[in-house]
């Protein structure tokens, strides 16, 4: 979730896209919400950091991937920024397949265990990235990678829709903080 920070950190160290006090503002207040949402989850130790140290690694190549995708998509349209990204992807993964030495396919996956990966990959990356695609290439990216800070909220609500995972008053009071945040920005970004 610190992938919108970075993303709109570079964009205003690199690419001089600026950064007003009300986005500063709201971005804190969502990402301390999500930080807190989190963090509230307990668990801890060696493993937590070692795992929380990966996501901050990830966050930071996700931040690069949305702003080559903003930039592309000043040039583009949606659907060949999308098969751009997703070839590339393609071939990154499909290297590290051949470097580690796995299988391109699994032995013995039935169709509900293909169907399962087909809805990932159209509900995750065509629906899911193409929506952020889409969303770049109408708003600065500071803008419009600040809603990604709603993923934390999704999965919240979704722990507890899907898995019984209660939300006590604590993680709703973070919800509440992460979606003021969101609108904040939001309604700074139509006073422009």
């Amino acid at each position: 979730n610190l992938a919108p920070i970075f993303a709109a950190g570079a964009g205003w160290l690199f690419l001089r896209k600026p950064l007003d006090r009300t986005f500063v503002f709201g971005a804190a207040a969502a990402l301390l919400g999500a930080a807190l949402l989190a963090f509230g989850r307990g668990g801890g130790g060696e493993g937590a950091l070692f795992g929380d140290l990966l996501g901050v690694f990830s966050a930071v190549w996700y931040a690069g991937y949305l702003m080559l995708l903003s930039d592309l998509r000043s040039r583009v349209d949606v659907w060949s920024a999308m098969a751009v990204t997703t070839t590339a992807a393609a071939l990154v993964a499909g290297i590290a397949v051949v470097v580690s030495g796995e299988a391109f396919l699994p032995e013995g996956v039935s169709i509900t265990g293909w169907a399962i990966v087909a809805a990932l990959g159209l509900g995750v990356h065509v629906l899911g990235q193409g929506l952020i695609a889409t969303g770049l290439g109408r708003l600065p990216i500071g803008r419009s990678t600040i809603l990604l800070f709603l993923q934390p909220l999704a999965a919240a609500l979704l722990g507890w829709l899907i898995l019984n995972e209660a939300l006590g008053p604590a993680a709703i009071v973070r919800a509440v903080l992460v979606l003021s945040g969101v609108l904040v920005v939001q309604r700074a970004r139509r006073a422009l």
